[in-house]
Order: structure tokens, then sequence, then C-alpha cells
């Protein structure tokens, strides 16, 4: 059985201290949870990149991007949050839960607010290489 790429990130992120002390395991897939206490991350993989040779044989090298989307009630927490969030993953290199890294990349942010929710929402993607 392969070790998923999602399983790997949630494992690392779980164990990092500084998110831990501020959302807890309040880390979810694809979604707010319809019960979930704020603040919370979610967490999507929006694409794949598979590096192939010219021969189109595939080098194992994988590049998903993934957005996480932090959410608080409050815009100082969430911005405290997102910091925490890039202080454990950009420019990261190395093990994340089974799978070894061979580096996180910032790719966007972006700040707005959910009013469905009545939240505001920082949405952050980073890319991940990896070899699966």
């Amino acid at each position: 059985m392969s070790t998923y790429i999602e399983d790997a990130l949630l494992t690392y992120l779980l164990a990092n201290a500084s998110i831990n002390a501020l959302v807890g395991d309040r880390i979810y897939a694809m979604h707010v949870q319809q019960e979930a206490t704020m603040p919370c991350i979610t967490y999507q993989r929006i694409s794949t990149e598979r590096v192939l040779t010219h021969d189109q044989t595939s080098t194992g090298l994988a590049i998903p991007r993934f957005q996480f989307d932090v959410y608080s009630f409050r815009y100082s927490e969430a911005l405290e949050i997102a910091e925490a969030l890039r202080d454990a993953l950009q420019g990261y290199a190395g093990a994340m839960g089974t799978l070894t890294t061979m580096g996180v990349l910032p790719m966007l942010e972006q700040h707005t607010e959910d009013r469905d929710l009545e939240v505001f929402r920082l949405i952050i993607d980073y890319t991940i290489r990896y070899e699966e």
C-alpha cells in the first residue's frame, strides 16, 4: 500500500507544535466540517505536475500544489496561523510522514472573508516536491 502525500502532509502538520497550539487537530481535508470549532485549517490538492523524461518515461518526481484555507473569527489570529503554516512549510525539505520531500515552495497568498461562515479566510498555496 502506498502512502499518499495528503496523509504525509496531515501527519506533518499535526505534529507541528506551533500549528497545534493554534488549531489543535482542526485540520480538515477539502472543507470545514459543519461542527468545526474555529480557528481551523482546510487543505486540498489543486493540481499535480509529474515530471517526465524526453521519451515520456516517468522520473517519479511529483509536484502537487496544495491550497490551505485558514479560517478564524479574528483576522489577527488568522494571520498568526498563516505565519505558523509558513514557518512549517516554506522551504522545508525532509521527512513528511513516511515520505521525503525535496522542497516546499510558496505559490500564492490571498486574504478574504467567508460571509456565509462569517469568518476571515486566508488562502495559501504551496507546491511540494517529492518522489512517488
